[in-house]
C-alpha cells in the first residue's frame, strides 16, 4: 500500500524531483506485543526513499495534523492503496478537520524550523503552508484539498529556479505568515475529534488482527 509523498503531492516538485513513497505494512504476530515502531525508510538505487510505516500508526499519525500526514489523503500516485486507500476515500473530509488547532501549530512551528534553514525549497513549503491555513479557515474549515489542487505551480518553480528572488519571495512569507498570526484564535478554538481516533483505534486494530487470523 504505497502513496506518493513529497513535493509533488504539495505542487512543489521540480524535473529534478525524486518520487518517495510512504508505504503502510502490517505488524507480525511477534510485533504485536510491543509498541508501534518508528517509521523506518529505505534509500533506492534512483536516491528515491520508502518510508515504511506500521498501518497501526494511522490513527496518531493524523491526530496530530500535519501536513505531511495529510498530503496521503492527496497522493497524486498510489500502488495497491487496498483497505488504506478505502478508508481514506471515505472520510476524507472527517480527516482532514480531524485536529483543527493542531494543524495549525504543526504548520507555523514547521514554518519556524523552515526559516531558519533559509533555503528557496523550504521557503515554497512555508508559502503554501500559510496560503493553506488563510485558504482553509476562508472556507470554514472545509475542502481541504483546493489548497493542494493550486494553481499556484509558476509562483513555486520561480522561487525555486531564482526567478524571484529569495529576498523578495522572503517578504512575501513574511507578510502570510502575518495573516496567519492573526488566525490563531479561530483554528485554536475548535474542537479535535476524539471520537474519530477513537474509531480510527478500533478500524485499523480490528483490521490487523483479521489480517493475522488469514495468514
Amino acid at each position: 500500500m504505497k502513496f506518493l509523498f513529497g513535493s509533488q503531492n504539495f505542487g512543489l516538485d521540480t524535473a529534478e524531483s525524486d518520487k518517495d513513497y510512504v508505504e503502510f505494512v502490517y505488524p507480525s504476530v511477534r510485533e504485536l506485543c510491543k509498541p508501534i515502531p518508528s517509521a523506518k525508510e529505505y534509500k533506492q538505487e534512483d536516491g528515491s526513499i520508502i518510508k515504511q510505516i506500521d498501518i497501526r500508526s494511522i490513527p496518531a499519525l493524523f491526530y496530530k495534523s500535519n501536513l505531511d500526514t495529510l498530503q496521503l489523503l492527496y497522493s497524486k500516485e498510489v500502488i495497491d492503496g487496498g483497505i488504506v486507500q478505502g478508508f481514506f476515500r471515505t472520510h476524507k473530509e472527517q480527516l482532514s478537520r480531524i485536529n483543527i488547532p493542531r494543524l495549525y501549530q504543526s504548520v507555523m512551528g514547521s514554518a519556524k524550523n523552515r526559516f531558519k534553514k533559509g533555503t528557496s525549497k523550504d521557503l515554497c513549503h512555508i508559502i503554501f503552508g500559510f496560503k493553506l491555513l488563510n485558504q482553509f479557515h476562508g472556507q470554514g474549515f472545509t475542502d481541504l484539498e483546493a489548497s493542494f489542487a493550486h494553481d499556484d505551480h509558476k509562483l513555486y518553480h520561480d522561487i525555486r529556479g531564482g526567478v524571484m528572488s529569495y529576498e523578495g519571495a522572503l517578504l512575501y512569507a513574511k507578510e502570510l505568515e502575518l495573516d496567519c498570526i492573526e488566525l490563531k484564535e479561530f483554528y485554536m478554538k475548535q474542537k479535535p475529534d476524539d471520537d474519530l481516533k477513537e474509531f480510527m483505534d478500533c478500524y485499523f486494530g480490528k483490521i490487523v488482527v483479521e489480517r493475522l487470523k488469514e495468514q
